[in-house]
Formats: C-alpha cells, sequence, structure tokens
C-alpha cells in the first residue's frame, strides 16, 4: 500500500505482516501527519519504532523520504533506503527514491544503478524511466536517454514533464526542431508550465527566431514574473531585437531580483556600449567585475571601451588583466599590441 503526501514522495503502507492492532494504529497516524505535512511529527513517531526494535523496511522507506524532502538531509536518506533494501531488496520503489536521492547528490553513475534495478522490479514504470533519461543525458549518453525518454512517454504520453526532459535533451543534441515539438507538447499538457516556455525560448534564440522567442520568454514571465533567469534572458532577447531602451529595463528589473550575478551588469554594458554610452558601460563592467573580478568579457570589453575613449594606459592594463587568463587569445593580443605600439609613438 503506498499514500501520496501533499508535499510530494509517496509513502508506504503495510508490506510486512504487522499482527499487533496497536502498532498498526501507531503507524496510521504517523502516515497521516506525513501527508498532511506534519513532519516532525511523522519523524518522531518513526524514530520511536526504530527505538523500540521494530524494523520493518517501510519505516526505513518513510524515514528516507522525511529525510530527502523534508530536511534535505541526502545522506540519511540514502542512509535510511540502504536500510529498507536491506529488509526487501525487490521493490521497485525503494531502488527509484534511493536513485532520487542520489540524483540530487550528483551521483548519476550510481542514480543509474538504482534505477536500473528499479527497472528489473518493474519494468511498467515510466517515472523510473523519465528519471533513468535524465540521468544519461548527465552522463552525456544522449542516445540511450533519448530512448528512455521515448519509453516514458509510451508508457505515459500525458506526462508534461517528460516532455520537456526530453525536449530539453534534443536541444542538447542540436535536433532544435524537435526540440521545440517536444516543449509544445509540454505546454499543450501543462499551460503553466514556465520551464517549458522558458527552454522553448532558448531553443527559438538559437534558431534566430527572436519575435518568437520574445513571445515565449513573456509567457514564461507571466507564470513566473520574480524569476530572475527570465528577465536576464528577455533583456538579452530585446538586445539582439535592437530594443536597447527595453532590454535596459529588462536587465534592471533582474537586478532588482538578483542584484549579485556579473551577468545582468555585464550584459548591461554592452547595451550601453551600443549606445555609445561609455561612462556608464565602464561603470557596468565594473560592477560585473566587482563581484566575478576573472571575468574575461568584462576585463576585455572595459579594455575595448577605454580604447575607445583614448585612454590607453588604462586600457592596456584591461588587455594585460584578460590576456593573463586567456594567454592564447591572438585577437585579443594583437588589439593589445596596437595599444602599446601607440603609446611608444
Amino acid at each position: 500500500m503506498e499514500l501520496k503526501s501533499n508535499n510530494g514522495g509517496f509513502i508506504m503502507g503495510f508490506k510486512e505482516r504487522i499482527d499487533s492492532f496497536k502498532l498498526r494504529k501507531k503507524i496510521n497516524k504517523a502516515n497521516k501527519f506525513y501527508i498532511d505535512g506534519e513532519f516532525e511529527k511523522a519523524y518522531k513517531i518513526y524514530k520511536n519504532f526504530l527505538k523500540e526494535g521494530y524494523k520493518y523496511s517501510f519505516i526505513y522507506y518513510n524515514l528516507g523520504l522525511i529525510y530527502h524532502y523534508y530536511m534535505k538531509n541526502y545522506n540519511k536518506a540514502l542512509d535510511a533506503f540502504n536500510k529498507a533494501l536491506e529488509l526487501d531488496s525487490s521493490d521497485s520503489y525503494l531502488f527509484k527514491e534511493k536513485a532520487k536521492v542520489l540524483i540530487d547528490m550528483e551521483d548519476f553513475n550510481e542514480a543509474l544503478r538504482a534505477l536500473n534495478k528499479s527497472i528489473m522490479a518493474n519494468k511498467d514504470d515510466p517515472e523510473v524511466w523519465d528519471r533513468k533519461g535524465y540521468v544519461l543525458m548527465n552522463l552525456n549518453r544522449f542516445k540511450d536517454a533519448l530512448d528512455s525518454y521515448n519509453k516514458s512517454i509510451d508508457l505515459d504520453s500525458f506526462n508534461s514533464k517528460t516532455w520537456f526532459g526530453k525536449g530539453y535533451l534534443l536541444r542538447e543534441m542540436n535536433r532544435f526542431d524537435e526540440a521545440l515539438d517536444s516543449f509544445d507538447k509540454s505546454i499543450e499538457l501543462e499551460q503553466e508550465n514556465s520551464g517549458s516556455w522558458y527552454s522553448k525560448s532558448h531553443t527559438l534564440m538559437i534558431l534566430n527566431r527572436f519575435d518568437e522567442a520574445l513571445y515565449s520568454i513573456n509567457k514564461s514571465i507571466e507564470l513566473e514574473p520574480n524569476e530572475f533567469e527570465a528577465w536576464l534572458f528577455k533583456g538579452y532577447i530585446l538586445s539582439k531585437l535592437d530594443n536597447l531602451d527595453k532590454a535596459i529595463k529588462s536587465y534592471n528589473r533582474a537586478i532588482r531580483l538578483n542584484p549579485n550575478d556579473s551577468r545582468i551588469w555585464f550584459n548591461k554594458g554592452l547595451v550601453f556600449l551600443e549606445l555609445s554610452r561609455f561612462n556608464e558601460a565602464l561603470k557596468n563592467f565594473d560592477l560585473a567585475l566587482k563581484i566575478d573580478p576573472q571575468k574575461t568579457d568584462a576585463l576585455y570589453f572595459k579594455g575595448f571601451v577605454l580604447k575607445k575613449m583614448g585612454r590607453f594606459d588604462e586600457a592596456l592594463y584591461y588587455y594585460d588583466k584578460y590576456l593573463d587568463i586567456k594567454k592564447d587569445d591572438e585577437d585579443v593580443l594583437n588589439e593589445r599590441n596596437e595599444v602599446s605600439n601607440y603609446l611608444k609613438k
């Protein structure tokens, strides 16, 4: 028996034989606390079972869910699922939840092993095939990943998340038109999936379909108006459309949401450079470098702007800073030498 929590994750009911009515009543109480999101209360009851000497796989399983989804303690979650598997090594759910922890720990090889064992126990679980696709993609096994996503879709073609994962994979494989088809299917199944709109916008940008990309990113922002990455990307799209004033407004909105990301200040600096507003460009490149002193593109463009302003000594300094990091960039080296030769005249 399994029960769904309002906060994600299935808890496991009675799989082992339990004769004590009193114990069954306590377990039901703990399970209800979990389903209702009262994790601390559920946790205390499950832990008391272990202190009292009860060793059931579902107790470790349910504790693993609490450690994973509520406490975010991945090591304890993994330990709990391993103990559950010592008691029952044939349950597909145990292997699946163990794999999810390993995915969050970015241990993709071990996650793949757990997913394969889950499939051996139950080959018809679409979620396992979906997660296997994600893991294989992270292991750069793209063809195998695509096979897994397709298997998941064969089992359940109405899961927006799986179509999104397939779209993301196809984009990584440079199969952009197919990626768009998958993102569209994801959106068809879940109109309010901001991630699919966002990823569709990225894919359209790769294809230089800027107006469509702008439409998609606006849909993403409608759904998640405080998503920093969406405003950052909208600014980039608007700059490609030469709508520079609106690009600055988008970057300013992104700055209000997250002022500590060097990319915003750098991108905003590029817009001011495009507008020949050199002092404002310098100010933004400086702010990018304050956050990330090793940001090579900001070092280069600061040198470039200083050269445009006739401040050659300062330009030379930033070209040299750039070349300290990217020693083999011959184009920048030639540009730097032009400035140096000018100063020697």
